[in-house]
């Protein structure tokens, strides 16, 4: 059976004729070395797709406004760049929301901005304005949806508008804030339509020169294994190269940090649960959930680590979970 044109664009991302044409000169190679990896933020690689995941109310929303804000001016908000490494280099972020209605995303961009433009240069306060996209979605609209008459997972007609504007954007990271809205048409618990699904997020990715951050729900309860965590079929996991998680203190961290129980309520840890292209994996920072909902640096009891070149101050700010 022949495919629908637009599904096989969708699934190769470069001409059929251009395709296994990308071969590795071993001598160069040799000669000077690999290309050094790009990464929009920490462990995560341009042309790649990850997931943040966490339970409702946790504040996944509120995180990834404050990683957008810290990947667009170039400011390490909560010490999570490796130790030696500078502030992040700043570029352009286009976060999408497609739940959260346009007067509530503007209340998080005013107080994030009132909590962190203290921390700005003049410059990162001009690449705020200049870099930091905002779309707000919030009318039902699907990017995915599964072709019944094909078995096979199609992009809608709002994606081409959607690709259409990351186009004229060119951003270093695109978030969609949900994955379970921009797929809504999908059965998350499928393999094949969630493994089909990513492959052409995947071909997104390569098409636009991006990286894509989608922010994903959890299984009700808890897991021995964060890995494990995502709700859904296990092919989300398999098939993103890096997996965020933001969720509370457990009672066995708790005791370890020596943290009075009622003021543990308001905070959270923030995991990097994989990472392929480097060792963050297992690493974690404890952030403060404020009352207005922006997450701080909680460093009450500063957990050693060896210190960086530059960012000494914070080298206390991540710890193997």
């Amino acid at each position: 059976m022949q495919r629908d044109p637009i599904i096989l664009d969708a699934l190769f991302p470069h001409r059929i004729a251009d395709a296994f044409s990308r071969r590795i000169d071993l001598a160069k190679l040799a000669e000077i070395g690999p290309t050094p990896i790009d990464f929009v933020l920490p462990g995560f690689a341009r042309k790649t797709v990850g997931v943040m995941a966490g339970k409702t109310g946790v504040g996944k929303s509120w995180a990834v406004l404050q990683l957008a804000i810290s990947k667009a001016v170039g400011l390490d908000l909560w010490g999570i760049f490796p130790a030696g490494v500078d502030d992040p280099k700043p570029g352009a972020v286009l976060y999408v929301a497609l739940e959260d209605p346009i007067e509530v995303i503007e209340q998080r961009l005013h107080t994030l901005w009132n909590h962190i433009q203290w921390q700005m240069s003049d410059e990162q306060k001009c690449l705020y304005h200049l870099n930091l996209h905002i779309i707000c979605e919030d009318r039902g609209v699907t990017l995915f949806e599964t072709a019944r008459e094909r078995g096979q997972v199609a992009p809608t007609l709002y994606f081409d508008r959607f690709e259409k504007v990351v186009a004229e954007i060119k951003p270093d990271l695109t978030i969609i804030d949900t994955m379970s809205q921009a797929a809504a048409g999908i059965d998350e618990n499928s393999s094949g339509e969630m493994s089909h699904f990513l492959q052409q997020a995947r071909a997104f990715v390569h098409r636009q020169s991006t990286s894509l951050l989608l922010l994903a729900h959890v299984v009700k309860g808890d897991v021995a294994d964060l890995i494990d965590a995502l709700r859904g079929s296990s092919a989300i996991s398999s098939n993103t190269r890096l997996m965020l998680h933001l969720g509370k203190l457990n009672e066995r961290e708790i005791e370890e940090l020596d943290i009075d129980p009622s003021a543990a309520a308001q905070l959270v840890k923030f995991t990097f649960v994989k990472t392929n292209f480097d060792r963050l994996s297992g690493m974690s920072t404890i952030l403060n959930k404020a009352m207005n909902g922006v997450l701080k640096f909680f460093d009450r009891h500063p957990i050693p680590r060896l210190p960086s070149a530059r960012h000494d101050r914070f080298a206390h700010r991540r710890h193997r979970s």
